[in-house]
């Protein structure tokens, strides 16, 4: 356990001392939660990132920004929203060392797609043929994607 916890928690113990009428769940909650502490919460644990939104959708034509595959488009064949990640078809392949198991299983080298974050992709407007950002416009038929650059459904 790092210093700062420790005094974190002896701290937390010198107020229960002091206020004996808190109730106890009130402290144990703070001890026992490793992602809350007294500086906040950090990563996928986090409260904020179950209320996030994915604004990309199965099928978007996606241009990739940063990494070994940038300027490469593709369409999104799955979502993670989990990972905050997509999964875009022939992008982000890595090599997998297979051991033989039998003779419909030969082995080999093989070519293994992994998830892209989100933030390293960008939406292809399909009016606009440009990456754009992906906004919403609240309509009576509902809630519609519409193009940041040209304001054009999406």
């Amino acid at each position: 356990m790092p210093v700062w916890q420790q005094k974190y928690i002896s701290a937390i113990r010198m107020i229960r001392i002091l206020h004996p009428d808190v109730p106890d769940y009130v402290f144990n909650e703070h001890i026992s939660n490793r992602n809350s502490d007294i500086f906040g919460s950090f990563g996928w644990n986090s409260d904020y990132s179950d209320r996030s939104v994915m604004k990309l959708k199965k099928g978007d034509k996606v241009i990739i920004t940063t990494g070994k595959d940038k300027g490469k488009q593709g369409k999104i064949e799955k979502i993670l929203p989990e990972r905050h990640a997509v999964l875009v078809a022939g992008m982000n392949l890595y090599k997998r060392h297979v051991k033989r198991r039998d003779e419909k299983n030969p082995g080999g080298i093989v070519d293994i797609p992994r998830p892209l974050d989100t933030g390293k992709v960008a939406l292809v407007c399909p009016s606009c043929k440009q990456p754009t950002r992906v906004g919403y416009e609240v309509s009576k038929s509902g809630k519609v994607r519409i193009c940041r650059k040209c304001g054009k459904r999406i």
